[in-house]
Formats: structure tokens, C-alpha cells, sequence
């Protein structure tokens, strides 16, 4: 994970802490039962599946990037 670059690393752990410290203050609907054998295995799956968002989105972004710095240099050698 840490080969994702400093800035990146950093964002990418902020935005995780920053959905884990909110979760517990979201409010569902009124009938969301807690006490549900499937609760937590239904709010974990949520929660990786956002993350997975987030890491790809970001995996994208670089790969892109250098996609995109690796083109202009061809460009100016050529």
C-alpha cells in the first residue's frame, strides 16, 4: 500500500479514518436493526466496498498520470 506515493498514502488513510469515525454516527432508517445476525457482515461488506472504491479510484488516477507524463516525454523526444 505504501507504493501508492506519500500524498496519496496519506489521503487514501485519511478518507478510510474519516469513514470509519462517521460510520457509527450515520443514522439509518427507522426499522435498521443492529441486533441482526447479518448487521455486521452487511455494514463490513459496505464498508470494503467503498474502500475499494477509493483505492481504485486513486490506482486509476496515478496510472493515468503516468500514462499521461510518459506521453509528453515521448513528445518532446520526438
Amino acid at each position: 500500500m505504501k507504493a501508492l506515493g506519500t500524498t496519496t498514502y496519506k489521503i487514501f488513510v485519511a478518507a478510510i479514518a474519516s469513514l470509519l469515525i462517521a460510520s457509527p454516527l450515520v443514522n439509518a432508517h427507522p426499522g435498521h436493526n443492529h441486533d441482526h445476525w447479518m448487521s455486521d457482515g452487511l455494514h463490513l461488506s459496505i464498508l470494503l466496498a467503498i474502500a475499494t472504491g477509493i483505492f481504485l479510484s486513486v490506482y486509476c488516477f496515478q496510472k493515468s498520470r503516468k500514462i499521461q507524463s510518459s506521453y509528453i516525454s515521448v513528445q518532446e523526444k520526438g
